[in-house]
């Protein structure tokens, strides 16, 4: 593993520790805020899953409950959140486009066709869409995903 993986993988470890510790104290305090918490979960548990899971992807050991429980949890977290900013990037689009505006068309059409993009196929291990779909095929083996 390279320093910058190291790296990042310490500082997902503690983000993850902070989430977790906030969203229980939010809960076990008796704070108001059941929505804070709920929000931040799926935040939480991606971090658990990327740092303890993440490497898995190309093992022929088959995935364990815990596993397929985080990774499934974050798909659908994922798609939930990015159909709904896709949703706000074409209106914001197609608004722009009504008044004759046209960089906000392009720019919210553009937003829009990258967040369902990422809905579907999530985020590969380039920084570009190159592998995208492949990462997806994998991952969609490995947890026997159906869609």
């Amino acid at each position: 593993m390279e320093r910058w993986e190291k790296l990042e993988r310490a500082v997902v470890v503690v983000l993850a520790a902070l989430l977790t510790a906030l969203s229980i104290w939010t809960l076990v305090a008796g704070h108001r805020s059941f929505l804070l918490t709920l929000f931040l979960w799926p935040f939480m548990l991606s971090g658990i899953w990327e740092v303890f899971f993440e490497d898995h992807l190309d093992s022929d050991v088959p995935p364990g409950r815990l596993e397929k429980l985080l990774a499934t949890g974050w798909l659908w977290f994922r798609r939930i959140a990015l159909v709904c900013a896709a949703i706000f990037f074409g209106y914001v689009g197609i608004r722009g486009g009504l008044e004759n505006e046209s960089v906000a068309l392009l720019v919210g059409l553009v937003l829009c066709a990258l967040s369902l993009w990422v809905a579907v196929f999530g985020g590969g291990k380039q920084k570009s869409l190159s592998d995208d779909h492949e990462i997806h095929q994998r991952r969609r083996a490995r947890y026997k995903w159906w869609i």
